[in-house]
């Protein structure tokens, strides 16, 4: 491969043997994924409508939303290029699926993707793939966020579970066993209210096709005759609307039920489940394949589904999380399915997930405990299941409990702890507990309700056979709840959407609490559990809930001003929350340790020949979460802590580099830093106390691993009481190796700093080691952080110890450029602002510009990068803040009539370290002076936007730490005149 190319992030998959090669000339078919369009319109995110109860939301419809969350027309013809020129056709574009999808030989497509396809095995398993991550051209860099289809292995495990005691052709459904029931009347037993779904439609998933590399096809489907005649004959009433919708695959393919991969059993048991409880309805069937690719397309068509529009998906399918026997999910698979949950929350669509039948371990024979994906997904409602004993015929309870039949092989409730998701703010009080697999860390808690499951009491279905049986497993669960959630959708007149916020809130009132059994390793017990989350439904009053709930009721509680306050200690003041129970400081912090909590040995992976062999390498730019990757301080902080700083039209925050230490000698230097910070948060009136600290990089040394997170990050700044955002450094983003040289899955580049700044929703950090800060939010390693007042835009400037690249520079390094075309973006969008006086300008990098520190010195290719964008988008920033070189320096630039500072800061507790040899006497480019001498103390910055007077400004001042007099910088920059007061 001659040209510059870069690793898809994510996109590995572990194997197993392998057998063979693909034949080049097999006829394959991959889906290429893209960004949102850069240039897209805005729109409420998720999170600011779950802070509103549904009945006040305003949702997106499927067609708005393509001009929101679709891509762009540009983005996709440039993939389309890219196939074409490879020899291989397009099958398909769309803008609001965000895909191209492209077929050819196997050969043509692993050489454009730079992969090896081979077929593995594991056990009778002969699947296709590839060994390490898929490689593409440059210029894609930052446009496609995944490559599915090179895989093909199985990835749907359905959860029915066909009834021992009640099989198929048993019972007659005018005669039933005691503790058997057809859907109906769980939905009695349960106070379902009355309805019929009438204008609703739901979304029922459904797999089937070829089946991995073994040649065969697998069945899936349903007999609309047969069905119909469950609804009309068995049941009397009325058979709803049933709408086939292909998304790949052979469409709708009933079997027997006799293959062990037909799917027929599972599809029925949906389709009979939310079909009778809500005949009224459209119940929408998305055929697909049983791969990645099917599962993260098939719910893509569902969200964008312009016809149909379900408000309810039922997915009744899926897999361990982190399967580490069978590596079926991979991370990008994970994320896409994720992005796509995330505009269905915009849409006010609810996704109903199975939790799993294997109890605790999710997976027979796994060595520790799972969670299922999709049902751990922080954007989805998790159905676990129970045991219902009850007579049919007078809806007398007499027995509620978890299912788990696990002593004679017949499953249990699935749940337990995310290793993948933190707990998501609105779990952060149910008290989910640490992860049984002996890690004793925490994440989401799966599930959060339950239903029906166990296959001895088990729901009355029509059987792949055409007989009647019963059938169990959370695959029940998930259909009873998907039908339930239609059912007040209608009633209430909007779509519950993600109301999880709200579940865990103001209508858990509307479930009966399940207190007796376990599921393993996870005992049920009042409140929520992670067997049956806070229990199963009584319908009636979840509906009375809704109906009487308060408009003005919310789940975000109010930051600084009303907040919950905790006595003050060692002065650093109250504890501040903000939206979605965000958290900062400590409530009661104390003092600083002396010495570190996990040693840290770290240092001796610079002798090892991987890193020899890497050091020079540029590592992979993740791809940023939203398109375009921005944060708004209000989504974080809250408005009510901001009000006191909009009315004094002013806002200061800090920045700080560097703040990482890996040796116990500086465990005080750091602590000095954080501390000052913190104090001065505490010590202010708000209008005029910090509201943020931005770090500008290398948070965690030596190489930004998540067993330092603690003693490098949450510990010191265990008393900020303020959100902190971080651009990675170049510590932050190479990745370790194991003691056998090997790159680990959980030290790939930038894992725990994405782990720990860009989590999907704020939640407790499994890196914390308890202390309470959550995680932040931010889009991505590169963003925009947009405050009143002022604007920071975010670049990462990559992993080596110099220069700081952001692009491929003319094909140099083999990067995109979706960081400069950020930049540019981002620049035009704020020029406007800028030019009116309202608002500075910050652009922040972890590598300077310029240092007088040879070893971390210049890099005069990122300078010409941050020139090129400020003069295509026709603005400048007002200062240039960077880290790195462990000292402070400043210098100023003269461009036109403008000054603007370029400020290093990278003393932040790491080290201090004097100038190299003979640095000082490099020449300087033109334009640039030296402003400020280095200053080998340790330190922060406090930077003021203040649009109070007659000329705004912008004020940047150096404190050091040690206190001597005379140390530190101050510079003004008036912002009408862009000149240096």
């Amino acid at each position: 491969m001659t040209e510059q190319h870069f690793r898809l992030f994510g996109s590995s998959r572990p194997t197993s043997e392998a057998i063979e090669e693909v034949d080049p000339r097999a006829s394959l078919t991959v889906t290429i994924y893209v960004r949102r369009d850069p240039r897209g319109a805005q729109a409420p995110t998720v999170r600011e409508l779950s802070r509103l109860e549904p009945h006040a939301r305003t949702y997106l419809q499927p067609e708005q939303a393509v001009a929101v969350f679709g891509a762009a027309q540009a983005d996709l013809d440039a993939v389309s290029a890219f196939a074409l020129e490879h020899g291989l056709k397009v099958r398909e574009q769309s803008i609001a699926k965000r895909l191209v999808r492209v077929t050819g030989p196997a050969k043509k497509l692993g050489d454009a993707f730079g992969v090896k396809l081979r077929h593995y095995k594991r056990g009778e398993d002969k699947y296709r793939s590839h060994e390490g991550d898929i490689q593409l051209p440059a210029s894609l860099a930052g446009i496609v966020t995944g490559v599915l289809g090179f895989d093909n292995r199985k990835m749907v495990r359905s959860q029915p579970r066909a009834s021992r005691k009640h099989p198929p052709g048993s019972e007659a459904a005018q005669a039933l066993a005691a503790n058997t029931y057809t859907p109906p009347t769980v939905a009695k037993l349960f106070d379902f209210p009355a309805g019929d779904g009438a204008g609703q439609c739901v979304a029922v998933l459904a797999f089937n096709g070829e089946v991995m590399s073994t040649g065969q096809s697998a069945a899936g489907g349903y007999d609309r005759t047969a069905l119909e005649g469950y609804f009309t004959n068995t049941l009397g009433q009325a058979a709803p609307k049933l709408t086939d919708v292909v998304v790949q695959g052979p469409g709708n393919a009933p079997g027997n039920g006799e293959n062990p991969d037909d799917c027929t059993g599972e599809v029925l048991l949906d389709l009979c489940t939310v079909g009778s409880l809500v005949p009224g309805a459209n119940v929408a069937v998305y055929f697909t394949e049983f791969t990645e690719e099917g599962w993260v397309n098939a719910i893509k068509a569902a969200v964008s589904d312009t016809t149909n529009k379900p408000k309810v998906v039922s997915i009744s399918y899926g897999n361990p999380e982190d399967d580490e026997k069978n590596g079926l999910w991979s991370e990008q698979a994970v994320q896409l399915v994720n992005e796509a949950f995330e505009q269905a929350a915009v849409q006010g669509i609810t996704i109903c997930c199975a939790s799993g039948d294997s109890g605790s371990e999710d997976e027979p024979g796994a060595t520790s405990d799972h969670v299922d994906f999709p049902a751990s997904s922080p954007w989805v409602l998790g159905c676990g299941g129970i045991r219902l004993e009850a007579d049919a015929a007078t809806l007398a309870i007499s027995s509620e409990r978890v299912w788990n039949d696990l002593s004679s092989n017949e499953g249990a409730s699935g749940g337990g702890v995310s290793r993948l998701f933190p707990v998501p703010a609105w779990q952060a009080d149910a008290n989910v507990p640490p992860n049984a697999d002996g890690s004793g860390k925490t994440g989401r808690g799966v599930p959060d309700v339950a239903a029906v499951a166990d296959p001895e009491t088990p729901l009355w279905v029509l059987s792949p056979n055409g007989q009647l049986g019963g059938v169990g497993g959370t695959s029940a669960a998930a259909p009873l709840w998907s039908a339930l959630v239609t059912l007040l959708n209608q009633l209430t007149g909007t779509p519950l959407g993600f109301f999880n916020p709200q579940l865990y809130a103001s209508l858990k009132g509307g479930l009966v609490d399940i207190v007796i059994g376990s599921n393993g390793s996870y005992p049920a017990r009042p409140g929520w559990d992670a067997c049956t989350g806070w229990g199963r439904p009584d319908g009636a009053r979840l509906l009375a809930a809704l109906q009487g709930t308060p408009a003005s009721t919310s789940v975000e509680e109010p930051a600084h001003e009303g907040a919950v306050k905790t006595p003050p200690v060692a002065g650093l003041g109250s504890n501040a929350v903000g939206p979605e129970g965000r958290l900062f400081a400590d409530p009661h912090p104390g003092g600083d340790e002396t010495k570190l909590q996990v040693d840290n040995t770290s240092a001796e992976y610079y002798k090892s020949p991987y890193y020899k062999l890497h050091a020079e390498q540029l590592q992979p730019i993740p791809p940023p979460r939203e398109s375009p990757p921005r944060v708004s301080l209000a989504e974080v902080l809250g408005e009510g802590a901001l009000a006191p700083r909009v009315a004094a039209r002013r806002i200061s925050f800090h920045a700080a580099g560097d703040t990482g230490t890996a040796s116990t000698s500086h465990i005080k230097t750091e602590a000095s830093v954080a501390d000052a910070m913190a104090a001065e948060v505490s010590a202010a009136a708000p209008a005029d106390a910090p509201a943020f600290l931005f770090h500008l990089g290398d948070v965690v040394y030596n190489f930004g691993e998540h067993q330092y997170y603690y003693d490098q990050f949450y510990e010191p700044f265990r008393a900020y009481d303020a959100p902190i955002f971080a651009i990675p450094g170049n510590h932050d983003g190479f990745p370790e190796v194991n003691k056998e040289g090997e790159e680990t899955e959980e030290e790939k580049t930038l894992f725990a700093f994405l782990r720990n700044f860009c989590a999907t929703v704020p939640g407790r950090s499994p890196d914390a080691g308890g202390l309470v800060r959550t995680t932040m939010t931010q889009p991505g390693v590169y963003f925009t952080l947009d405050a009143p007042f002022v604007s920071i835009v975010g670049l990462y400037t990559n992993v080596l110890e110099g220069p700081g690249v952001i692009s491929s520079e003319g094909g140099r390094y083999p990067l995109g450029d979706e960081q400069l075309q950020f930049l540019i973006a981002e620049l035009e969008r704020l020029k406007p602002q800028r030019e009116a006086g309202e608002r500075a300008v910050v652009l922040a990098c972890h590598h300077p510009v310029l240092s007088i520190d040879s070893k971390h010195g210049g890099a005069l290719g990122l300078a010409q990068d941050i020139d090129k964008a400020c003069e295509q988008a026709g603005l400048r920033p007002d200062v240039v803040l960077s880290g790195h070189a462990h000292l402070y320096e400043r210098y100023m630039r003269t461009v036109a009539s403008a000054e603007i500072p370029y400020i290093v800061s990278g003393s932040g507790g790491h080290n201090v370290t004097k100038p190299q040899a003979g640095a000082a006497k490099a020449k300087l480019p033109e334009g640039y002076a030296v402003a400020v001498k280095p200053i080998l103390e340790y330190g922060y910055l406090t930077l003021t936007a203040d649009m109070s007077g007659a000329a705004p400004t912008l004020s940047v001042v150096f404190n050091a730490t040690s206190g001597k007099p005379g140390v530190g910088d101050t510079v003004t920059i008036n912002l009408a005149t862009r000149r240096v007061a």
